[in-house]
């Protein structure tokens, strides 16, 4: 859905493309969320020889940063000089539960960190891996000291350094095609008029491109994002039942 904020975005967007094009560098965003992600991908129009790539630091992240980089450059080019950097955080005292997500990104947040400065937060059992802007990562290690009710530290480490374990959380339910209303209501558990009205409102993401088309047909191994709801993976979805409906089977990301 366009909207003046999505104007603006493609205009500074245009202009580090041009910057980019102009002085033979690198150029970058802030982290973008999937809407952001989407108008990049469909809206942007580059000058010739400018790529622009999405990255978030790692594989399947969900907010990226895009990078415009002139075609002089190679792809071990960019990863060697990724403006992006992983924070560890460690608990090392916690009086009371395990800080959530909510708590790292109001902690992140409460040091006056704007929210494109961040990317994703890996929350485990141990503590976090944050995602940010590599201008930021030497304050957060030097400043962030508590998490919530935890008593926590944080180092700088590369990238690659991270190992991403995600888990999932079986789905299965039937329904009458791969239609997408129907994929989001058996996947996030909604009415047939609260899926229409997540797609037409901008809410549902596949592979990370906003679709607004209810009747859009969804694959199999398509990644399914209802925001506020959470991540899918279309597993399976070609067995019939005797009633002639779709068995399908999600793995959600937890």
């Amino acid at each position: 859905m366009h909207n003046r904020d999505d104007g603006l975005l493609i205009r500074k967007c245009e202009d580090k493309a041009r910057a980019a094009d102009k002085y033979g560098y690198f150029t970058h965003t802030g982290f973008l969320d999937l809407h952001e992600q989407s108008l990049v991908q469909e809206r942007l129009a580059l000058p010739q020889g400018i790529t622009a790539m999405l990255q978030g630091g790692y594989p399947e992240s969900e907010r990226q940063m895009a990078i415009f980089v002139p075609d002089v450059f190679s792809e071990s080019d960019l990863y060697a000089m990724l403006p992006i950097k992983a924070i560890r955080i460690d608990e090392t005292g916690r009086d009371g539960k395990a800080p959530s997500h909510r708590d790292y990104l109001g902690a992140l947040v409460g040091l006056g960190l704007s929210r494109e400065k961040l990317g994703d937060i890996l929350v485990d059992n141990k503590g976090a891996w944050v995602f940010c802007v590599l201008d930021i990562a030497v304050f957060i290690a030097e400043n962030l000291v508590q998490v919530g009710r935890s008593k926590v530290s944080a180092y700088i480490a590369e990238c690659l350094d991270v190992e991403v374990t995600r888990k999932f959380e079986a789905i299965t339910a039937t329904v009458a095609s791969n239609r997408l209303d129907n994929i989001v209501k058996a996947a996030a558990h909604m009415g047939r008029k609260q899926a229409s009205d997540a797609i037409k409102g901008g809410r549902v993401f596949i592979n990370g491109r906003e679709c607004l088309k209810v009747d859009c047909a969804v694959e199999e191994g398509k990644v399914l994002s209802v925001r506020g709801v959470g991540k899918f993976i279309l597993a399976e979805a070609s067995q019939t039942t005797k009633k002639g409906r779709i068995a399908i089977k999600f793995h959600k990301y937890i």
